[in-house]
């Protein structure tokens, strides 16, 4: 099921780059390339803002549209900025922390 979910999740992510694009590239094929790492997280942070104020009003289902709009500034940022994938030595690491942790080793 959960396959399922994200693959989902990952349609509505698709779908918000592309209104993303369409909406403020003007037309400008670099557009997006064109914008720091540190814009990228300033936008970010301006939608993260707007969703803590649509929970702070309850309004679950405004703060999940800002959530598809924070994530897609993510994916933004990193398909124009070089981005390393996680080494194997740290999904290792984490997985040996998450048995420990399951194990009631408490590290």
């Amino acid at each position: 099921m959960r396959n399922i979910l994200r693959s989902r999740v990952y349609t509505l992510i698709d779908g918000e780059r592309d209104y993303q694009e369409s909406r403020w590239s003007q037309g400008r094929i670099l557009y997006d390339r064109e914008i720091s790492v540190a814009e990228w997280v300033i936008f970010i942070r301006k939608h993260l803002v707007d969703a803590e104020d649509k929970i702070y009003n309850l309004d679950k289902d405004a703060a999940l549209v800002e959530i598809r709009k924070i994530t897609a500034l993510g994916v933004a940022c990193m398909e124009n900025n070089e981005t390393r994938s996680r080494s194997a030595e740290e999904l290792v690491s984490r997985t040996s922390e998450v048995t420990n942790e399951e194990q009631g080793d408490g590290k």
